[in-house]
């Protein structure tokens, strides 16, 4: 999938390594869309990755995902969501 490709560019541009955390965005169609959707990006992106970046030999450990919908469904997902995070207290996100 072309995002795990983006997203583990991003890793390796900004040189983050050992464990992390990833915050991304996804369109929002239908709530069973999404879902199904987000459980696909949750298990490509979660846990170790070896890579190389330019070549760099590089390893990251992704211990969460956070799948948002973006635009207008974020408001309304956020609205129904039980989960209390605040985003801006945690010290990386690629969005």
């Amino acid at each position: 999938m072309m995002l795990l490709a983006k997203v583990l560019a991003c890793i390796g541009y900004f040189q983050l390594q050992d464990q992390i955390s990833v915050v991304l965005g996804l369109p929002y169609h239908s709530q069973d869309q999404f879902e199904r959707e987000k459980e696909q990006l949750m298990s490509l992106l979660l846990g170790p990755h070896v890579m190389s970046y330019r070549g760099e030999p590089m390893t990251v450990h992704i211990q969460k995902v956070w799948v948002m919908p973006e635009g207008y469904g974020s408001i309304l997902w956020n609205e129904v969501q039980a989960a209390d995070v605040d985003f801006t207290k945690l010290p990386v996100a690629i969005v």
